[in-house]
């Protein structure tokens, strides 16, 4: 993969990728990881914890990390778009855009 800008990171098929969740590292805080499409600016559905119906392509594929960032295995075209790492008690939220080349 490689690493275009802070937020930016392009890889291809088959890749995997370790998408980083910056400026939320209390220990505290529990993290989700949100998926929307390039076009839409606000999360679709959760990865992880794995959406039951809209996440299960990323079933077997994916892990959070101890400092929150997530993990994503055998990358394909389809999982192109905007990443969102959320803490669920101060609904801080960061965000990296994922490309698939």
């Amino acid at each position: 993969c490689t690493v275009e800008s802070s937020s930016i990171i392009i890889c291809a098929p088959g890749e995997s990728v370790l998408l980083p969740c910056r400026d939320i590292n209390s220990p505290h805080a529990h993290v989700q990881w949100w998926y929307s499409d390039s076009k839409i600016l606000t999360p679709q559905y959760s990865v992880v914890p794995v959406d039951t119906i809209k996440g299960q392509r990323y079933k077997d594929r994916v892990k959070i990390h101890g400092n929150n960032s997530l993990s994503i295995t055998r990358l394909t075209v389809d999982d192109t778009g905007m990443y969102w790492c959320k803490t669920t008690e101060t609904d801080t939220n960061r965000n990296v855009q994922l490309g698939i080349e």
